[in-house]
């Protein structure tokens, strides 16, 4: 994106971010998005547009499970690691996934009525 970003002006690379805010969000609402990478993500994510200003609860949800859930590897980075240590992990991380579920639920359905465009 770096290279594209080079030639969007700030409302452009804004409304990619927002447009990637709400791919993430869709997907975990749908049941198809992990919830733990889904949040790591968007904490980043809703930092860069500022929502940190406008609503100042809903990123720290993120930025809170990214925290809290940083030692954890979930995506992709799961390749890069020994699987008998994958295996230790996977049971804190279906921890942390049912335990944070519904607050995530609940917050990509905010960013998603946030920012959908009105349906017609």
């Amino acid at each position: 994106m770096s290279q594209n970003r080079k030639h969007m002006n700030h409302d452009q690379y804004r409304a990619s971010l927002i447009s990637r805010i709400l791919e993430i969000a869709r997907a975990v609402v749908a049941g198809t998005g992990e919830i733990i990478g889904s949040a790591r993500e968007l904490a980043h994510l809703l930092r860069d547009i500022g929502l940190e200003n406008e609503d100042k609860n809903l990123v720290q949800l993120f930025v809170a499970i990214d925290s809290e859930t940083d030692h954890l590897p979930v995506g992709p980075e799961r390749t890069n690691w020994n699987p008998d240590s994958l295996k230790a992990r996977d049971s804190e991380i279906a921890e942390y996934q049912v335990a944070f579920r519904e607050d995530v639920l609940a917050a990509c359905k905010k960013l998603i009525e946030r920012y959908a465009p009105a349906e017609s």
